[in-house]
């Protein structure tokens, strides 16, 4: 009942056919995905990204100093990056946030 805030799971159901064939591509596209050998997969690797977009291995992440025992995709909305978001001396009022605008590295089909 409460949706802001704590960690937890949201599941829409019943949704409209044109999301519901969104969703089923989606789903059909992390899989092929994941499925790829890990040299593949880290082609786009987070590191590699200013805005920690990509890959992650298994491992690669902690939360409060645990390691998670997952490996996932970060990815975001397709965004031009703010010139400000580059720290470098000339920059310096650069905010951590605007790191996470900018563009997404992706795979190239074979």
């Amino acid at each position: 009942r409460v949706a802001d805030g704590g960690a937890g799971c949201l599941l829409l159901t019943e949704l409209p056919n044109d999301l519901s064939r969104l969703h089923e591509e989606l789903m059909s596209s992390g899989r092929e995905f994941f499925a790829l050998p890990v040299m593949e997969k880290e082609k786009v690797g987070y590191q590699q990204s200013p805005e920690f977009r990509g890959y992650m291995r298994q491992g690669a992440e902690n939360t409060a100093g645990a390691v998670d025992e997952r490996e996932q995709l970060e990815f975001g909305r397709e965004e031009v990056r703010p010139s400000s978001a580059r720290p470098c001396e000339a920059a310096p009022e650069a905010k951590i946030y605007e790191f996470q605008s900018g563009g997404m590295a992706w795979l190239v089909a074979t």
